[in-house]
């Protein structure tokens, strides 16, 4: 999944490798991508030809990176969540890549 993407030039991206059951977040900034950190091992992350489930939850500044409706991390992000665009992301194509169920939900939160 992409957020804050703009002009399909840059994005905070948060990917998966099913075929190594791992999972990475970094940025994708003038055609290569920059990890946050390296790829880590997550026994939540199905394996190839599974379904995977993805979800962010973004608020202000801060990002919660979910797989199969567990949270795997939370992220700081420079600009705020409403900053550029949604949208799916493949880092190196695959011979099988599917989106289903894709919806955008924005959550007012009164304080």
């Amino acid at each position: 999944l992409a957020i804050q993407s703009v002009d399909h030039q840059t994005a905070t991206v948060f990917l998966i490798d099913s075929n190594s059951k791992t999972y990475s977040m970094g940025r994708w900034q003038n055609a290569a991508y920059t990890p946050l950190f390296d790829w880590i091992p997550s026994e939540v992350v199905h394996e190839a030809l599974s379904i995977n489930s993805l979800k962010i939850l973004c608020r202000d500044h801060e990002a919660t990176f979910y797989v199969n409706q567990s949270e795997l991390e939370t992220i700081t992000l420079e600009d705020s969540c409403d900053t550029g665009k949604l949208g799916f992301f493949v880092l190196a194509p695959s011979w099988f890549v599917s989106v289903d169920n894709a919806y955008l939900a924005y959550l007012a939160y009164i304080e």
